[in-house]
Order: C-alpha cells, then structure tokens, then sequence
C-alpha cells in the first residue's frame, strides 16, 4: 500500500483543461459545446463522466455517444463504465445491440441505469439520432462525413433540452468542422468553443499523469 505522503501528493481527478470544459457545461448557458483538441488528452473521457452523472440522476438525460468507428464507441462506454465504478453509482454492464438503420444492421453499446435513462453509442449516421432526447456527443467531428447534415439532425435535441458535444482535432483548413470552429470565434454561431493543444495538456500535467499510472 503506498504512503499516506504518496496518497496526499496524487492529483487531481480533472485537469485544469478538462475542469474548464466541464464548468462550462454546468456554468453557463451555452447548449452547443465545441472542443478543437489534440490527439490522447483525454478529452472524452472527462465528457463520459458527465455523461454518467447525468444519465444517473432521477431526473437525468440519456446520452448518446457517435463517434467513427466501432472501436471509439467501445472506448467510450469502457470510460462511462470506469466512472460510474468510480463514482459508485449502480449500472448494468455493456449491452450490446442490433438496430436497423435505412435497411442495414449496426451494432450499438449501451449501459442502463436505475434512473431507467441510459448512455448509448450510435452508428454515425445522421439518422441515428433523429427522433431521439437527451444529450450527445460527436466524436472526430472533423471526421464524419457530411457534418452540416449531422449537425441538422442533433441540433433538433437542444429543443427539448439536452446539450450537444462537438469534439475533434481538425483535418485541414478546409474541413467543416474547421469552418465550424471559426464561424464560432467570429460571433457567427453562439457556442461555447474551448482549445486545447498538446503542449496546453503536457503543462497541465498530462505527461506527469502517464508516469504516475505507467510507474
């Protein structure tokens, strides 16, 4: 068992960056959240404890996960799954399950709670969502195809309510979800936008946060 000295110096859960996104998302009035980062900060995984705290409570949200691939959707939910052992809360495990979507099968991951809401990664289609209430996450924005039409389609949740998640690194200038970003910045759209680069998380901690779990 380590030390009371080593238990005292370990940091905290959030870092600064991370901290700053989720105040936002309680703090202020914004219902569209874009977050232009690097690669591996943790981004996401900070936006699945929301997530979780939210889907949980009596009078909570679903959430809805849609990232590129089946591989990012597991990565998530394994997050979501990580914070509610974390926090305590009872979940079911990882459900898998087939839904139909414009005649073609796609699997989704799903964890329930006892709130009876529940936090589900969806193919990312832009019909996957339509219909649907609660928050949601676009993961690798920059990286769907036809942004503008998923955007359409997750923008009609801010009417009843819940609060959107556009998260990626960029992939060139000419990129929608670039666009996006700058439409922000010019007071064009208004959205919380937040940056982080890579050098913003190694000087709030991250490379000391990989030792610390890698020793």
């Amino acid at each position: 068992f380590p030390s009371h000295d080593r238990v005292r110096k370990l940091p905290p859960i959030f870092f600064d960056y991370q901290s700053s996104f989720i105040n936002a998302i309680y703090k202020t009035k914004f219902k569209i959240f874009v977050w232009e980062k690097s690669r591996r900060i943790g981004a996401t995984h900070c936006i699945a404890a929301y997530a979780v705290l939210s889907a949980s409570k009596e009078n909570g949200k679903n959430f809805f996960y849609i990232g590129t691939n089946l591989s990012m959707a597991r990565e998530f939910i394994d997050s979501c799954a990580y914070w509610a052992r974390g926090f305590q809360i009872f979940a079911s495990q990882i459900e898998e399950d087939i839904y139909t979507n414009e005649n073609e099968d796609i699997l989704t991951l799903r964890i329930n709670f006892t709130s009876d809401k529940k936090i589900s990664a969806l193919s990312s289609k832009p019909s996957s969502v339509r219909g649907m209430q609660g928050d949601v996450l676009l993961d690798e924005a920059a990286f769907v195809e036809n942004l503008p039409e998923f955007l359409k389609a997750i923008l009609a949740l801010i009417m009843w309510g819940g609060k959107v998640f556009i998260v990626s690194t960029h992939n060139s200038v000419d990129n929608e979800f670039y666009k996006l970003c700058e439409s922000v910045y010019k007071k064009d759209l208004f959205y919380y936008i937040q940056k982080t680069t890579f050098r913003d998380a190694v000087n709030d901690g991250l490379y000391k946060r990989i030792c610390l779990v890698s020793d």
